[in-house]
């Protein structure tokens, strides 16, 4: 488990109050985590400003993803992984909520890594279709050549 000071405070928040920044979640991630995870940081208000265009995928291509413990709970990163939510979502009502809430209107994206689907950003929304018994979720693929554009800087 890796506690940071400020709860709220990680990588999306791009260094808030000079607390945390990507560099530090980085280097506190779990081995399990770190052998998988893409090899870049990306801001999301990037990701979300490119024009791709959603494709139907397998969930089964991106499920791997719910068995790490990507998540946190507060100030404690690395603790919850998105299948533990689905099996006993009363036991973790802050993404049970989000799972809840995740809008389906919006497709997951993805790239790819290591001979793999990585979701970037999504999970909330994978876990709410694969609840529901989805087979299929719209995703948009980040290809390599775009990776530069999404890189968080500082």
């Amino acid at each position: 488990m890796v506690r940071f000071a400020a709860a709220g405070v990680g990588p999306a928040a791009k260094g808030v109050r000079g607390l945390v920044t990507a560099v530090h979640v980085r280097r506190a991630m779990p081995p399990e985590i770190a052998a998988v995870w893409v090899p870049f940081d990306w801001d999301n208000a990037k990701l979300w400003a490119l024009d791709l265009p959603a494709a139907p995928l397998p969930v089964a291509e991106v499920a791997w993803m719910l068995d790490l413990p990507c998540w946190r709970r507060g100030a404690d990163w690395f603790v919850v992984r998105p299948r533990e939510v689905l099996d006993h979502p009363d036991l973790h009502p802050e993404h049970r909520d989000r799972i809840e809430r995740a809008d389906l209107r919006w497709p997951i994206d993805i790239t790819r890594n290591r001979d793999r689907w990585h979701v970037l950003d999504g999970l909330h929304r994978l876990a709410r279709i694969v609840r529901a018994g989805g087979a299929v979720v719209q995703a948009r693929v980040l290809p390599p050549e775009l990776v530069p554009d999404i890189l968080r800087i500082g």
